[in-house]
Protein backbone atom coordinates (compact mmCIF):
# COMPACT_ATOMS: atom_id res chain seq x y z
CA UNK A 1 0.00 0.00 0.00
CA UNK A 2 1.26 3.47 -0.89
CA UNK A 3 2.39 5.82 1.85
CA UNK A 4 2.12 9.53 0.93
CA UNK A 5 5.47 11.14 0.31
CA UNK A 6 4.22 14.37 1.82
CA UNK A 7 3.22 12.95 5.20
CA UNK A 8 2.06 16.32 6.44
CA UNK A 9 -1.18 17.59 7.90
CA UNK A 10 -2.82 17.96 4.49
CA UNK A 11 -2.58 15.86 1.31
CA UNK A 12 -0.19 17.13 -1.34
CA UNK A 13 -2.15 15.82 -4.34
CA UNK A 14 -5.88 15.09 -4.55
CA UNK A 15 -7.81 13.18 -7.21
CA UNK A 16 -11.21 14.91 -7.54
CA UNK A 17 -14.02 12.80 -9.00
CA UNK A 18 -17.29 14.49 -10.06
CA UNK A 19 -19.73 14.85 -12.95
CA UNK A 20 -18.49 18.10 -14.49
CA UNK A 21 -15.59 20.34 -13.58
CA UNK A 22 -17.63 23.62 -13.42
CA UNK A 23 -19.83 22.04 -10.74
CA UNK A 24 -16.89 21.63 -8.35
CA UNK A 25 -14.86 24.68 -9.36
CA UNK A 26 -15.64 26.32 -6.02
CA UNK A 27 -14.57 23.17 -4.16
CA UNK A 28 -11.24 22.99 -5.97
CA UNK A 29 -10.53 26.68 -5.38
CA UNK A 30 -11.23 26.22 -1.67
CA UNK A 31 -8.88 23.22 -1.58
CA UNK A 32 -6.11 25.33 -3.08
CA UNK A 33 -6.83 28.16 -0.66
CA UNK A 34 -6.14 25.93 2.39
CA UNK A 35 -2.82 24.72 0.95
CA UNK A 36 -3.45 21.67 -1.30
CA UNK A 37 -1.06 22.26 -4.23
CA UNK A 38 -2.09 19.51 -6.66
CA UNK A 39 -5.59 18.57 -7.87
CA UNK A 40 -6.46 16.21 -10.75
CA UNK A 41 -10.07 16.15 -11.95
CA UNK A 42 -11.78 13.11 -13.50
CA UNK A 43 -15.42 12.36 -14.27
CA UNK A 44 -15.43 8.55 -14.77
CA UNK A 45 -15.22 6.22 -11.77
CA UNK A 46 -13.49 3.51 -13.81
CA UNK A 47 -10.78 5.94 -14.96
CA UNK A 48 -10.21 7.15 -11.39
CA UNK A 49 -9.86 3.62 -10.02
CA UNK A 50 -7.50 2.67 -12.86
CA UNK A 51 -5.33 5.70 -12.08
CA UNK A 52 -5.21 4.80 -8.36
CA UNK A 53 -4.33 1.16 -9.09
CA UNK A 54 -1.52 2.30 -11.37
CA UNK A 55 -0.10 4.65 -8.72
CA UNK A 56 -0.44 2.07 -5.95
CA UNK A 57 1.07 -0.85 -7.87
CA UNK A 58 4.04 -2.44 -6.01
CA UNK A 59 6.38 -1.85 -8.93
CA UNK A 60 5.30 1.72 -9.67
CA UNK A 61 7.81 4.55 -9.44
CA UNK A 62 7.70 6.43 -6.15
CA UNK A 63 7.58 9.84 -7.83
CA UNK A 64 6.19 12.72 -5.74
CA UNK A 65 5.08 14.51 -8.91
CA UNK A 66 2.72 11.62 -9.73
CA UNK A 67 1.64 10.71 -6.20
CA UNK A 68 -2.04 10.73 -5.24
CA UNK A 69 -2.65 11.09 -1.51
CA UNK A 70 -6.46 11.22 -1.38
CA UNK A 71 -9.64 10.75 -3.39
CA UNK A 72 -12.30 13.44 -3.04
CA UNK A 73 -15.64 12.50 -4.58
CA UNK A 74 -18.68 14.60 -5.34
CA UNK A 75 -22.10 13.15 -4.47
CA UNK A 76 -22.56 12.14 -8.14
CA UNK A 77 -20.15 11.16 -10.90
CA UNK A 78 -20.93 10.46 -14.54
CA UNK A 79 -21.14 6.75 -13.63
CA UNK A 80 -23.55 7.13 -10.74
CA UNK A 81 -23.74 8.14 -7.07
CA UNK A 82 -20.86 8.27 -4.59
CA UNK A 83 -22.07 4.97 -3.08
CA UNK A 84 -20.68 3.17 -6.14
CA UNK A 85 -17.23 4.69 -5.56
CA UNK A 86 -17.28 3.72 -1.87
CA UNK A 87 -18.31 0.17 -2.77
CA UNK A 88 -15.62 -0.14 -5.47
CA UNK A 89 -12.88 0.97 -3.03
CA UNK A 90 -14.08 -1.48 -0.38
CA UNK A 91 -14.17 -4.41 -2.80
CA UNK A 92 -10.69 -3.82 -4.28
CA UNK A 93 -7.93 -5.22 -1.97
CA UNK A 94 -5.37 -2.81 -3.44
CA UNK A 95 -7.52 0.24 -2.61
CA UNK A 96 -8.98 -0.72 0.77
CA UNK A 97 -8.26 1.96 3.34
CA UNK A 98 -7.29 4.59 0.76
CA UNK A 99 -8.21 8.08 2.08
CA UNK A 100 -11.63 9.14 0.76
CA UNK A 101 -13.78 12.21 1.34
CA UNK A 102 -17.30 12.57 -0.11
CA UNK A 103 -18.77 16.05 -0.55
CA UNK A 104 -22.56 15.85 -0.45
CA UNK A 105 -25.45 18.27 -0.46
CA UNK A 106 -28.06 15.63 0.32
CA UNK A 107 -28.56 15.20 4.11
CA UNK A 108 -29.99 11.68 3.69
CA UNK A 109 -27.04 10.54 1.58
CA UNK A 110 -24.56 12.17 3.98
CA UNK A 111 -26.13 10.40 6.98
CA UNK A 112 -26.05 7.03 5.20
CA UNK A 113 -22.38 7.46 4.27
CA UNK A 114 -21.45 8.53 7.79
CA UNK A 115 -23.02 5.34 9.14
CA UNK A 116 -20.58 3.46 6.92
CA UNK A 117 -17.59 5.30 8.50
CA UNK A 118 -17.02 7.41 5.40
CA UNK A 119 -15.56 10.91 5.80
CA UNK A 120 -18.39 13.18 4.60
CA UNK A 121 -18.39 16.94 4.09
CA UNK A 122 -21.88 18.43 3.81
CA UNK A 123 -22.58 21.47 1.67
CA UNK A 124 -22.47 24.30 2.51
CA UNK A 125 -19.25 24.04 4.53
CA UNK A 126 -16.61 26.34 5.97
CA UNK A 127 -12.86 26.30 5.37
CA UNK A 128 -12.36 24.94 8.89
CA UNK A 129 -14.71 22.03 8.21
CA UNK A 130 -12.89 21.29 4.95
CA UNK A 131 -9.52 21.42 6.68
CA UNK A 132 -10.68 19.16 9.53
CA UNK A 133 -12.18 16.45 7.31
CA UNK A 134 -9.03 16.31 5.15
CA UNK A 135 -6.88 15.86 8.24
CA UNK A 136 -9.11 13.09 9.55
CA UNK A 137 -8.97 11.28 6.22
CA UNK A 138 -5.20 11.54 5.70
CA UNK A 139 -4.29 10.57 9.28
CA UNK A 140 -4.73 6.76 8.93
CA UNK A 141 -2.21 6.71 6.06
CA UNK A 142 0.49 7.81 8.50
CA UNK A 143 -0.04 4.62 10.52
CA UNK A 144 2.03 2.73 7.96
CA UNK A 145 5.10 4.83 8.72
CA UNK A 146 6.56 2.52 11.37
CA UNK A 147 5.70 -0.63 9.40
CA UNK A 148 7.60 0.69 6.38
CA UNK A 149 10.56 1.62 8.55
CA UNK A 150 10.65 -1.82 10.16
CA UNK A 151 10.47 -3.55 6.78
CA UNK A 152 13.37 -1.48 5.47
CA UNK A 153 15.44 -2.01 8.62
CA UNK A 154 16.36 -5.60 7.76
CA UNK A 155 16.58 -6.07 3.98
CA UNK A 156 17.09 -9.62 2.87
CA UNK A 157 15.71 -11.09 6.09
CA UNK A 158 14.02 -14.41 5.28
CA UNK A 159 10.31 -14.58 6.02
CA UNK A 160 9.40 -16.13 9.32
CA UNK A 161 8.90 -19.88 9.26
CA UNK A 162 5.56 -21.46 10.01
CA UNK A 163 4.45 -22.22 13.52
CA UNK A 164 6.06 -25.15 15.18
CA UNK A 165 3.77 -27.80 16.45
CA UNK A 166 3.63 -28.01 20.19
CA UNK A 167 4.86 -31.21 21.75
CA UNK A 168 2.34 -33.43 23.49
CA UNK A 169 1.52 -31.94 26.86
CA UNK A 170 3.17 -28.65 25.96
CA UNK A 171 0.96 -25.57 25.63
CA UNK A 172 2.19 -22.59 23.66
CA UNK A 173 0.99 -19.23 24.97
CA UNK A 174 -1.48 -17.53 22.70
CA UNK A 175 -0.19 -14.08 21.75
CA UNK A 176 -2.56 -11.32 20.65
CA UNK A 177 -2.12 -10.27 17.05
CA UNK A 178 -4.31 -7.28 16.32
CA UNK A 179 -3.71 -3.79 17.68
CA UNK A 180 -6.92 -3.94 19.71
CA UNK A 181 -5.87 -7.24 21.33
CA UNK A 182 -2.41 -5.89 22.14
CA UNK A 183 -3.89 -2.72 23.61
CA UNK A 184 -6.46 -4.64 25.68
CA UNK A 185 -3.78 -6.97 27.04
CA UNK A 186 -1.47 -4.04 27.79
CA UNK A 187 -4.19 -2.27 29.78
CA UNK A 188 -4.78 -5.47 31.75
CA UNK A 189 -1.10 -5.57 32.71
CA UNK A 190 -1.27 -1.88 33.67
CA UNK A 191 -4.30 -2.42 35.92
CA UNK A 192 -2.68 -5.49 37.49
CA UNK A 193 0.47 -3.56 38.44
CA UNK A 194 2.85 -4.90 35.78
CA UNK A 195 4.09 -1.72 34.03
CA UNK A 196 7.04 -3.41 32.27
CA UNK A 197 4.85 -5.82 30.29
CA UNK A 198 2.27 -3.09 29.74
CA UNK A 199 4.91 -0.80 28.24
CA UNK A 200 6.17 -3.55 25.93
CA UNK A 201 2.69 -4.25 24.52
CA UNK A 202 1.76 -0.58 24.20
CA UNK A 203 4.93 0.09 22.22
CA UNK A 204 4.03 -2.80 19.94
CA UNK A 205 0.67 -1.13 19.31
CA UNK A 206 2.38 2.15 18.42
CA UNK A 207 4.87 0.31 16.21
CA UNK A 208 1.95 -1.07 14.21
CA UNK A 209 -0.32 1.98 14.32
CA UNK A 210 1.52 5.27 14.46
CA UNK A 211 -1.49 7.39 15.46
CA UNK A 212 -3.05 5.16 18.16
CA UNK A 213 -3.90 7.92 20.63
CA UNK A 214 -5.20 5.69 23.45
CA UNK A 215 -2.02 3.58 23.46
CA UNK A 216 0.09 6.74 23.57
CA UNK A 217 -1.83 8.14 26.54
CA UNK A 218 -1.66 4.77 28.31
CA UNK A 219 2.10 4.82 27.79
CA UNK A 220 2.16 8.21 29.53
CA UNK A 221 0.53 6.59 32.58
CA UNK A 222 3.13 3.81 32.59
CA UNK A 223 6.03 6.25 32.36
CA UNK A 224 4.53 8.46 35.07
CA UNK A 225 4.26 5.50 37.42
CA UNK A 226 7.93 4.68 36.80
CA UNK A 227 9.14 8.27 37.22
CA UNK A 228 10.37 8.59 33.61
CA UNK A 229 9.85 12.34 33.26
CA UNK A 230 11.55 12.92 29.92
CA UNK A 231 10.01 9.84 28.29
CA UNK A 232 6.62 10.97 29.58
CA UNK A 233 7.11 14.39 27.97
CA UNK A 234 7.99 12.71 24.67
CA UNK A 235 4.81 10.61 24.82
CA UNK A 236 2.69 13.66 25.68
CA UNK A 237 4.17 15.54 22.71
CA UNK A 238 3.42 12.58 20.47
CA UNK A 239 -0.18 12.36 21.72
CA UNK A 240 -0.76 16.10 21.24
CA UNK A 241 0.69 15.89 17.70
CA UNK A 242 -1.67 12.99 16.90
CA UNK A 243 -4.64 15.13 17.98
CA UNK A 244 -3.46 18.04 15.84
CA UNK A 245 -3.13 15.81 12.79
CA UNK A 246 -6.69 14.64 13.35
CA UNK A 247 -7.90 18.22 13.66
CA UNK A 248 -8.79 17.95 17.37
CA UNK A 249 -7.16 21.15 18.62
CA UNK A 250 -9.07 21.24 21.91
CA UNK A 251 -7.83 17.84 23.03
CA UNK A 252 -4.32 18.67 21.82
CA UNK A 253 -4.35 21.79 24.00
CA UNK A 254 -5.64 19.77 26.99
CA UNK A 255 -2.78 17.27 26.59
CA UNK A 256 -0.21 20.04 26.07
CA UNK A 257 -1.30 21.64 29.35
CA UNK A 258 0.73 18.90 31.13
CA UNK A 259 3.89 19.95 29.27
CA UNK A 260 6.35 22.73 30.18
CA UNK A 261 5.16 26.14 28.89
CA UNK A 262 7.88 26.45 26.20
CA UNK A 263 6.65 23.22 24.53
CA UNK A 264 3.08 24.41 24.05
CA UNK A 265 1.50 26.61 21.43
CA UNK A 266 2.60 26.90 17.83
CA UNK A 267 5.98 25.20 18.45
CA UNK A 268 4.39 21.99 19.75
CA UNK A 269 4.87 20.11 16.47
CA UNK A 270 8.52 21.17 16.36
CA UNK A 271 9.12 19.80 19.86
CA UNK A 272 7.22 16.61 18.98
CA UNK A 273 9.43 16.06 15.92
CA UNK A 274 12.55 16.79 17.98
CA UNK A 275 11.45 14.19 20.54
CA UNK A 276 11.12 11.56 17.79
CA UNK A 277 14.60 12.47 16.56
CA UNK A 278 16.05 12.04 20.05
CA UNK A 279 14.42 8.60 20.21
CA UNK A 280 16.13 7.61 16.94
CA UNK A 281 12.90 7.64 14.91
CA UNK A 282 14.33 9.74 12.09
CA UNK A 283 11.66 9.01 9.49
CA UNK A 284 8.90 9.93 11.92
CA UNK A 285 10.90 13.03 12.89
CA UNK A 286 11.23 14.06 9.24
CA UNK A 287 7.45 13.78 8.77
CA UNK A 288 6.95 15.75 11.96
CA UNK A 289 9.18 18.57 10.73
CA UNK A 290 7.18 18.63 7.49
CA UNK A 291 4.01 19.01 9.56
CA UNK A 292 5.60 21.83 11.55
CA UNK A 293 6.78 23.63 8.41
CA UNK A 294 3.19 23.55 7.10
CA UNK A 295 1.93 25.07 10.36
CA UNK A 296 4.77 27.66 10.53
CA UNK A 297 5.16 28.90 6.95
CA UNK A 298 7.38 31.79 8.08
CA UNK A 299 10.06 29.42 9.44
CA UNK A 300 12.45 27.80 6.95
CA UNK A 301 12.79 24.02 7.17
CA UNK A 302 16.59 24.12 7.36
CA UNK A 303 16.41 26.62 10.23
CA UNK A 304 13.94 24.43 12.10
CA UNK A 305 16.11 21.32 11.69
CA UNK A 306 19.33 23.05 12.68
CA UNK A 307 17.90 24.58 15.83
CA UNK A 308 16.38 21.25 16.83
CA UNK A 309 19.53 19.23 16.18
CA UNK A 310 22.09 21.51 17.82
CA UNK A 311 20.66 20.87 21.27
CA UNK A 312 21.20 17.10 20.96
CA UNK A 313 24.46 15.34 21.94
CA UNK A 314 25.30 14.42 18.28
CA UNK A 315 24.03 17.29 16.09
CA UNK A 316 25.97 16.39 12.93
CA UNK A 317 24.97 12.72 13.07
CA UNK A 318 21.32 13.60 13.69
CA UNK A 319 21.21 15.99 10.73
CA UNK A 320 22.86 13.40 8.49
CA UNK A 321 20.22 10.83 9.47
CA UNK A 322 17.38 13.32 9.02
CA UNK A 323 18.63 14.06 5.50
CA UNK A 324 18.78 10.33 4.79
CA UNK A 325 15.19 10.01 6.04
CA UNK A 326 14.00 12.77 3.71
CA UNK A 327 15.78 11.08 0.83
CA UNK A 328 14.31 7.65 1.60
CA UNK A 329 10.79 9.16 1.51
CA UNK A 330 11.33 10.61 -1.96
CA UNK A 331 12.33 14.14 -0.95
CA UNK A 332 15.68 13.94 -2.74
CA UNK A 333 15.87 17.64 -3.63
CA UNK A 334 15.00 18.66 -0.06
CA UNK A 335 17.67 16.34 1.35
CA UNK A 336 20.25 17.70 -1.12
CA UNK A 337 19.51 21.32 -0.20
CA UNK A 338 19.66 20.53 3.53
CA UNK A 339 23.02 18.80 3.16
CA UNK A 340 24.38 21.70 1.13
CA UNK A 341 23.13 24.26 3.62
CA UNK A 342 23.99 22.50 6.88
CA UNK A 343 26.55 19.75 6.28
CA UNK A 344 28.73 20.38 3.21
CA UNK A 345 30.60 23.29 4.82
CA UNK A 346 31.40 22.14 8.37
CA UNK A 347 32.77 24.69 10.86
CA UNK A 348 36.55 24.88 11.29
CA UNK A 349 37.86 22.59 14.00
CA UNK A 350 39.84 24.56 16.52
CA UNK A 351 42.71 22.77 18.16
CA UNK A 352 42.39 22.54 21.91
CA UNK A 353 45.94 23.19 23.11
CA UNK A 354 45.34 22.78 26.82
CA UNK A 355 46.90 19.45 27.86
CA UNK A 356 44.67 19.02 30.87
CA UNK A 357 41.63 18.64 28.57
CA UNK A 358 42.99 15.26 27.45
CA UNK A 359 41.96 13.91 30.84
CA UNK A 360 38.36 15.04 30.33
CA UNK A 361 37.04 13.57 27.06
CA UNK A 362 33.49 14.43 28.03
CA UNK A 363 34.43 18.11 28.37
CA UNK A 364 36.13 17.98 24.98
CA UNK A 365 32.92 16.62 23.48
CA UNK A 366 30.90 19.39 25.13
CA UNK A 367 33.21 22.07 23.72
CA UNK A 368 33.04 20.48 20.27
CA UNK A 369 29.22 20.42 20.35
CA UNK A 370 29.16 24.03 21.58
CA UNK A 371 31.35 25.22 18.69
CA UNK A 372 29.20 23.32 16.18
CA UNK A 373 26.04 24.69 17.79
CA UNK A 374 27.28 28.26 17.37
CA UNK A 375 28.10 27.67 13.72
CA UNK A 376 24.82 25.89 12.90
CA UNK A 377 22.80 28.58 14.67
CA UNK A 378 24.43 31.24 12.52
CA UNK A 379 23.79 29.16 9.41
CA UNK A 380 20.12 28.83 10.35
Amino acid sequence: MYTPLHGALLPAHILFLSRREPRVRTDTSLLRSIGVPGITHLTQTAAALALLRDRLAPGSAHDPRNAVDMLVCDEYTEDGPAFDVVRALAEDPALQGFPLVVISGDPAQAAALQKGSVNVLERPYTLKQLNDVLRRAISPMRARLRADALDAAAPGTPPPAGKKRARPGQHSPQTPRSESDLFRKGMEYLRNGNPAKAEDLLRQVLDRQEDHLEACLALVRVQHSQGQTKAMQHSLLRAAAICLRKGDKERAAAIAAHLPPHMRGEKLLVHAATARMEEGEYKAAALGFLDASRELPGTALHSMLARAAVFTPRPEENMHKLCNAFESMGHGSTASKLRQRLLDNPPPREQLTANWLDNYPRLQEILSVASYTTWAWRQA
